[in-house]
């Protein structure tokens, strides 16, 4: 592996690419699916949430951060890893856009600013500690964690 793709991805990718599941050719797709795939859920939320509602968007999403994480734990080719990170996207796109909009509409006033802020503290407090933990678990089940 390239000293780029060893510098900047995370266990799981260094893992995977280590063990030939998928090469550097593919890696910069692998990496552009969960963006993409990210701004088409943001973009399909728009319309799905005024008709369901924000709580029921979570809802009828989750499963495919699930499903998506599993694919990416059990891949053994580089098609169910695109497929699994294209699911794991389009949940983060609907996710990240809708989360804090359905926190605002449910907290009091006084906590909305901590409701808030709380979903970006989260995430900037959780890609770090997964590659923290990427050192003790294993890498194929990090992706669960």
């Amino acid at each position: 592996a390239s000293i780029y793709i060893d510098a900047y991805t995370s266990p799981i990718e260094n893992e995977l690419l280590r063990k030939g599941i998928f090469t550097e050719d593919l890696y910069p797709i692998f990496v552009a699916v969960t963006f993409t795939f990210g701004a088409l859920g943001s973009f399909l939320l728009g319309t799905l949430s005024e008709r369901l509602g924000c709580k029921t968007c979570i809802i009828i999403f989750s499963p495919l951060a699930i499903i998506g994480s599993f694919l990416l734990v059990l891949a053994h080719d580089s098609s169910s890893m695109i497929l699994g990170k294209a699911m794991i996207g389009t949940y983060q796109g609907v996710l990240f856009t809708n989360a804090p909009v359905y926190n605002a509409e449910v907290s009091p006033l006084h906590m909305r600013k901590f409701y808030g802020s709380a979903q970006t503290v989260v995430l900037r407090l959780g890609t770090p500690l997964s590659y923290f933990l990427g050192i003790w678990l294993n890498p194929s089940w990090l992706a669960l964690v």
